[in-house]
This record gives structure tokens, sequence and C-alpha cells, in this order.
């Protein structure tokens, strides 16, 4: 299973310039980021923009869609969150609807998908 991280700019990303609010929209972060979670392998990181949020195109929006179709990302990433506000203190993994405590799962390969264990 690989994690893909799409970068669009914005506030992570940001330079400012003076007090006043001037800015650039930099190189993106998230890997620099990333590094220093020590995660055991780094997510492969795609630019898509380089653009504040509300300098975003309808166009840009369409492009950001179209990189992340059929992702279960979001969803994932969702009941994550819902999770660990949840659960009690642990290690889980969070895949198809299911929150598994991480010592009772394993990848089936075969199938493509984590199980009980």
């Amino acid at each position: 299973m690989s994690i893909a991280v799409f970068t669009t700019g914005g506030t992570i990303d940001k330079v400012y310039f003076d007090a006043k609010g001037g800015y650039q929209v930099g190189a993106p972060m998230v890997l620099e980021l990333l590094r220093h979670a020590r995660l055991p392998t780094l997510p492969e990181v795609t630019e898509l923009l380089r653009k504040d949020s509300l300098e975003m195109t309808a166009a840009d929006r369409q492009a950001i869609r179209a990189a992340v179709a059929d992702s279960d990302a979001a969803f994932n990433l969702g009941l994550a969150f819902g999770a660990v506000q949840l659960c009690p203190p642990g290690v889980y993994v969070v895949a198809n609807g299911t929150v598994f405590p991480a010592d009772r799962v394993r990848k089936n390969p075969a199938l493509n998908r984590f199980e009980w264990q």
C-alpha cells in the first residue's frame, strides 16, 4: 500500500515578506515536515499547484479532482480523525471503513485489503 500526497500551495507553503501580509507561495514544505515525523518510508509528494486557495480557479479545482479521483484517502483520513477521538490510546490501522488495533490486523496482498488477525 502506498500513500500519495498532493500539494497545492497555500498557507503551509507561504513565504511572508513583511508584517503587512506580502507573501509568495513557495516550494512545498510537506516533505520536510514528514521527514521530521520519522516515518519509516516517505510518501510520494506531487506538487499540483502553487496557489493560495483564494486564487484557485475552477480549472485548478478540476485538476486537483482529477489527480485524486477514485482515492479512498479522504474517507480513511476522516475515519482516522474520528477514531482517535473515540478509541482508547493505542496504535490503529484505518482502512475501508474499519478501525483495526495494529496488533490484530494483517494485510492480505491477494485481496489487497486489511483483515482481522
